[in-house]
């Protein structure tokens, strides 16, 4: 089976001994390397609706995975995760987070972003209405962060405890964590319009972090970019995730802006980006 085929990986990073050096719980039964892996191994079956078909928990190859003769019922994964705490987490993805910067996966920029995680019970009168944007729609669901390293893929930080009235704060939580996991200092952050407030923004600025973030289209905004004369603007290639850059075919306009916060100025540049066109 293909998810074998992560076992070398797992071994040669040395993500076994983490998990069994971590706090998560275990039994006599299972011990929590086999635990962990039960959860890896399901999550990488792409079984959809755990509990509506439980064949795959007789599936041998997924059980030889997690070093078992077939993986636990799907009650067994309930009750177990809800023995987990956010600190137990959190330190593990510390943990994960220093292996990753002695391998070279991170570098100095992260890029944020907020999804929501649909809740299909009956009682969801303790969650929050969240957009999510493969629904097109609001929905009440779990508000998660989710951190990525651009150019290795991989996901260095999450949390799915965000709630509405805390949500603008999760870019210093985050920040804490990185300093925290002593991972190369951080100097660029990539994220979505309503991230965050303009005093985190100042925040990032004290602390020499530049960001690169979208802003709602201001009449006001585009029509002073829009006088920008020609001349003042260029051509610009944007590199794109599948390696190959996009040119803006368009003069591109950047817009020096300040204003001030707690009598402290910020000084940013804004610019608006016309529809990009492939080139090879």
């Amino acid at each position: 089976m293909g998810v074998l085929c992560l076992l070398p990986y797992i071994q040669e990073l040395g993500i076994d001994r983490l998990i069994e050096e971590s706090e998560y719980p275990e039994t006599k039964t299972i011990p929590k390397l086999n635990a962990l892996l039960s959860l890896v191994a399901l999550k990488l079956s792409n079984v959809r609706r755990y509990t509506a078909d439980d064949l795959w928990c007789m599936d041998r190859g997924l059980g030889l995975f997690a070093g078992l003769n077939v993986l636990p019922k799907a009650a067994w994964y309930t009750s177990y995760s809800h023995r987990f705490t956010r600190n137990t987490n959190l330190n593990f993805l510390k943990s994960l987070a220093q292996i990753w910067s002695e391998k070279g996966f991170l570098s100095d920029t992260a890029n944020l972003d907020f999804t929501s995680i649909p809740y299909w019970g009956e009682d969801d009168s303790h969650l929050e209405n969240n957009w999510s944007g493969t629904r097109r729609k609001a929905m009440k669901s779990l508000l998660a962060i989710l951190a990525h390293a651009p150019e290795s893929g991989i996901i260095t930080y999450g949390d799915s405890s965000v709630r509405h009235q805390n949500k603008e704060r999760v870019v210093l939580e985050f920040l804490d964590f990185y300093k925290e996991a002593g991972g190369e200092e951080l100097k660029y952050l990539v994220f979505d319009s309503k991230f965050t407030t303009y005093q985190n923004l100042a925040n990032l600025d004290d602390a020499g972090i530049k960001f690169l973030t979208i802003r709602r289209r201001g009449k006001n905004i585009v029509a002073r970019i829009n006088a920008i004369p020609d001349s003042e603007k260029r051509k610009v290639r944007v590199p794109a995730g599948d390696g190959q850059k996009r040119l803006l075919t368009k003069p591109f306009g950047i817009l020096d802006c300040r204003f001030w916060i707690e009598n402290k100025p910020l000084s940013f540049k804004q610019g608006k980006i016309p529809n990009p066109k492939s080139k090879i």
